[in-house]
């Protein structure tokens, strides 16, 4: 089973994460994806700036999954920043699109978070037990996410 749902920022992202990890689902059951301009943009460039000055790492588990980030960039589209389960899933498919399928979303529920990234949003996804995804899914959505699917 798993819960997925888009935030248009990191404070939105945090709260979530915070809220799923406080309910006890593991860090390693959390997946999450944005661009390379939504990471940029929320976190902060890559490498120091000219001035030297680099932001503050985020703080929490979202903080220790955002510093792990693997990047993702196929030929043709959108460089993703993305980790947790999907980032395997991403390197076996080879394709958002294909993983995504391969993951168990629909064709609609690939779209949504398709549309989602190259708006800006971030994606974050919950690999849940069936008695157990219901809950995510309420913890997503109580943060500000966008559910994409519960399945």
């Amino acid at each position: 089973m798993h819960a997925t749902a888009l935030f248009a920022d990191r404070h939105s992202t945090h709260a979530a994460i915070e809220q799923l990890a406080q309910a006890g689902f593991a860090r390693h059951e959390l997946s999450i994806a944005m661009s390379e301009d939504t990471h940029e943009r929320e976190f902060g460039p890559s490498s120091p700036t000219r001035s030297g000055v680099r932001l503050a790492p985020y703080s929490g588990v979202l903080g220790a999954i955002v510093s792990n980030l693997a990047v993702f960039a196929a030929p043709g589209a959108t460089a993703l920043r993305v980790g947790g389960p999907l980032t395997g899933i991403l390197l076996r498919a080879g394709a958002l699109s294909l993983g995504l399928l391969a993951a168990g979303m629909e064709d609609q529920e690939v779209r949504a978070v398709h549309d989602g990234l190259v708006r800006g949003d971030i994606v974050v996804g919950v690999h849940a037990h069936h008695d157990r995804a219901g809950l995510a899914t309420q913890l997503l959505k109580l943060s500000g996410g966008e559910a994409v699917r519960t399945a």
